[in-house]
């Protein structure tokens, strides 16, 4: 382990193991994740192929931040399409007479050409009353397969009086429309990045990573300091869990996200950490989806805001990655 050194003695793989040290004190912690401009994926996993989804939503919107999951044999694939555009320094231009960001998700089967098969907007039935807000549809939804059975979750800001963001579940219908949406409990000002998942065919989320929440379910510790990822998704593999979280760096103009693996065993202790990697570049990337497919492990994600892609890398490749261990 490292201790006693400050993040001007290292550089690299030391410095990004300083930053999930429990026993680094949180100051060098937070410098060391600061000063992080990790490598893109493929230099760890030379298969790495990125594959841009063939989508054009109508009416302008652009489509980003992609889930997927294996269903009944196929890579099922939810898109969000918005209706503003990210300029330079952070800023938003919406496209919408009363300044309202509009979120419209379409679901279809996807192949791993970059195809997208067959999608359809995803109908909003659900009859829980809605509350004014700046911010309507669900964003950022996350499909998992249970038993047979297409669900997810997404993040709403129409459902709380003061606008403030709240996690459901997605209950939906033969043809992907959203039949129900249920509230998650929380006692957070804000919610956002719950990681639904299959666990022996039973819907549960994962929570946060450190503490390692899993709901239903007690807290774990864990053995690195992960307090500042977030999900994500998240899979069963081999004998336990298999998740991609993000961190972000915010620098003067703009913010840099990246993302590490993270492995859990099958009673969702944390194992191992991967080193820190982006797709493509130090920018905005975010990753909504995993999932495996014969011998691959594809990653579905959302670039600026205005484009998605999916990442086929060898599994094998991931697991002999130099993973940092307790």
């Amino acid at each position: 382990m490292i201790v006693g050194v400050t993040v001007n003695d290292i550089r690299g793989r030391d410095l990004d193991r300083l930053g999930l040290l429990q026993a680094a004190p949180k100051a060098d912690r937070d410098e060391a994740r600061s000063l992080l401009r990790p490598p893109v994926l493929a230099r760890f996993c030379p298969s790495a192929r990125a594959i841009r989804i063939q989508f054009d939503p109508p009416r302008g919107r652009l489509p980003t931040n992609p889930s997927i999951c294996r269903h009944r044999g196929e890579l099922q694939c939810v898109i969000r399409t918005l209706n503003y555009r990210l300029l330079p320094e952070r800023k938003w231009v919406v496209d919408d007479p009363d300044g309202i960001v509009r979120t419209v998700n379409y679901l279809g089967r996807l192949r791993l050409n970059g195809e997208f098969v067959e999608p359809k907007p995803m109908r909003d039935l659900d009859p829980t009353p809605k509350q004014p807000s700046k911010i309507s549809g669900y964003e950022d939804v996350r499909i998992v397969s249970i038993k047979g059975t297409l669900t997810g979750s997404a993040t709403v800001c129409d459902r709380d009086l003061d606008e403030r963001r709240r996690i459901v579940r997605l209950h939906l219908t033969a043809s992907g429309n959203v039949k129900r949406a249920d509230v998650q409990l929380t006692y957070q000002a804000h919610e956002k990045n719950w990681m639904p998942l299959s666990v022996g065919g039973e819907f549960a989320w994962i929570y946060s990573i450190d503490p390692t929440a899993i709901l239903p379910g007690p807290l774990r510790s864990c053995p690195f300091a992960l307090d500042h990822l977030r999900g994500g998704a998240a899979i069963e593999y081999g004998d336990g869990y298999l998740c991609v979280m993000h961190e972000v760096i915010d620098t003067d103009s703009s913010r840099i996200y990246l993302h590490r693996f993270v492995r859990l065993d099958k009673r969702f202790n944390v194992t191992a950490v991967s080193p820190a990697w982006v797709f493509a570049r130090h920018g905005i990337e975010f990753c909504a989806g995993i999932a495996y497919n014969k011998g691959e492990i594809v990653l579905s994600y959302g670039v600026e805001d205005r484009e998605a892609w999916i990442m086929r890398i060898n599994a094998k490749e991931i697991e002999d990655m130099k993973w940092n261990t307790p």
